[in-house]
């Protein structure tokens, strides 16, 4: 795919955005219409402004807009009530459209018949989605419609806008810092206002408070608990430290690391045991890797962090037994026993893409115990249910694709210098935010791909000698 013209390339990204569009804006209200006209003549004109309110909207998956089933085109037999599209992926969209039209039209320009884009992990991806679309043939007959939906939306988008756009749109060392340093001021509003609400006391001022993200103006931006909360620091912290690593001006590096350090001790705050997980895991690379030889002349510091560490610690184990914690593990318990329970219905293929929801609600046990149904708390028991061996292996071959593509990146840079330190902070993240989707729900979402895309596209440029230019089709527009 890679290896395909500028003009092809194109147009089938143009193809793909129209079809969508065909698919789900006919019908639509006028002021949407209207609306999205003008924020797509923006795209076109300012892409790169547009990679960047992306890359800060996609953090926030609770900044949705509702728009009635009934507006849209085929939509309906899918979908019952409205149809909630969450604004990063209105604007990744808009943006796939706008790169589409840029290439032809400067292919027009400069009859340039060479250029070649990255797809980095796209044939293991596809593997991916086929195991999805495959699962249509389950015998527990699942919806065709809904699982050809959920095999484009979530699984095959998210490559797409948090993987394929920043690997395509960042070229330049500057572009980078810009993602980076827009990733980390959205963490440090959140850690602030997660710190913030360990002061809104709820159920007695003795009892154990976390940090959570505070609903503002009737929204949770983050669309989650505390656990979105600790995903979003946690990525957040690992962006930050890249980008100190790189900035030039001291002020800026300083206020860099200390703004990691803050997210991390809030992303802790949180009493997430998924978080101090994913952040342990993180830090014992960093500390096998980048941090190796320093810690080797001071392994006072590990006394030092552990001292730190222990009230921590005591507030996590001590929440281990506070009624909410114990109904979260209990929860959990029931759904892994249901995730099983499916899986053994089809092994293979799975029950359907999209569907293993809809199972939970089935079930009366869980109803009557527990009320509304939840997803899968872990992508292994998701795709493991819903796709069954052949999507645990799809999936697996993604994982071991992407980890290769970052060994062969880090490989190829020279030992100390900046860029390699960032990347290493940016392979924590990675590794952390992995580790993360065991337990959670946001698999699917660019809390766990948009760090695998950026960090992809830093791995491309960040070797000695390397020439820094942005694409030509993003800088300019002479047609």
């Amino acid at each position: 795919m890679a290896s395909l013209p500028r003009i092809w390339w194109g147009a089938l990204l143009v193809v793909i955005g129209t079809s969508f569009a065909a698919a789900f804006g006919a019908g639509a209200p006028l002021i949407v219409t209207v609306i999205g006209a003008i924020v797509f003549g923006l795209v076109l004109r300012f892409p790169y402004a547009a990679l960047y309110a992306f890359v800060g909207t996609s953090l926030l998956l609770g900044w949705q807009v509702s728009i009635p089933a009934g507006q849209f085109l085929f939509v309906s037999d899918i979908v019952r009530g409205s149809i909630d599209i969450q604004v990063s992926e209105a604007l990744a969209a808009m943006l796939l459209v706008a790169w589409g039209i840029r290439m032809l039209t400067l292919w027009r320009g400069r009859r340039d018949w060479h250029w070649k884009p990255e797809a980095p992990l796209l044939f293991s991806v596809v593997g991916l989605v086929a195991a999805h679309v495959l699962s249509l043939l389950s015998a527990t007959e699942p919806s065709a419609a809904a699982v050809i939906k959920y095999a484009f939306r979530p699984v095959l988008l998210v490559y797409l806008t948090c993987v394929l756009i920043p690997v395509n749109f960042i070229h330049a060392r500057k572009r980078l810092l810009v993602v980076l340093g827009v990733i980390a001021v959205i963490g440090a509003y959140f850690a602030m206002n997660g710190f913030a609400s360990l002061f809104v006391f709820e159920g007695g001022l003795f009892t154990i408070h976390r940090a959570r993200p505070l609903v503002l103006g009737g929204v949770n931006l983050l669309g989650g608990n505390h656990n979105a909360l600790a995903e979003v620091l946690i990525f957040a912290a690992a962006a930050a430290m890249a980008f100190a690593s790189l900035v030039r001006v001291e002020r800026a590096r300083a206020v860099a690391y200390v703004g990691a350090a803050f997210m991390a001790v809030v992303a802790l705050l949180t009493l997430a045991r998924s978080a101090w997980l994913a952040l342990g895991i993180g830090c014992v690379f960093l500390m096998a890797t980048i941090w190796r030889a320093y810690l080797r002349s001071r392994t006072d510091l590990l006394v030092y962090a552990a001292f730190l560490l222990a009230p921590f610690a005591f507030l996590l184990v001590q929440s281990f037994f506070t009624p909410g914690v114990r109904g979260s593990t209990d929860t959990r318990q029931m759904v892994n026993e249901i995730a099983w329970h499916v899986f053994q219905q089809s092994p293979w293929i799975g029950v359907g893409a999209g569907t293993f929801l809809s199972h939970v609600a089935s079930t009366y046990a869980y109803t009557i115990e527990f009320g509304a149904p939840i997803d899968a708390h872990g992508v292994l028991q998701k795709v493991g249910a819903e796709t069954g061996i052949v999507g645990l292996l799809a999936l697996l071959g993604v994982v071991a694709n992407g980890f290769w593509l970052f060994w062969k990146q880090w490989r190829r840079m020279i030992v100390g210098t900046p860029e390699r330190t960032a990347f290493a902070y940016l392979l924590a993240g990675v590794i952390a935010m992995s580790v993360y989707q065991v337990f959670d729900t946001t698999y699917w979402t660019a809390r766990w791909w948009l760090p695998v895309g950026i960090a992809l596209a830093a791995g491309q440029f960040f070797f000695a000698k390397q020439v820094q230019r942005d694409p030509d089709f993003l800088t300019s527009y002479d047609v």
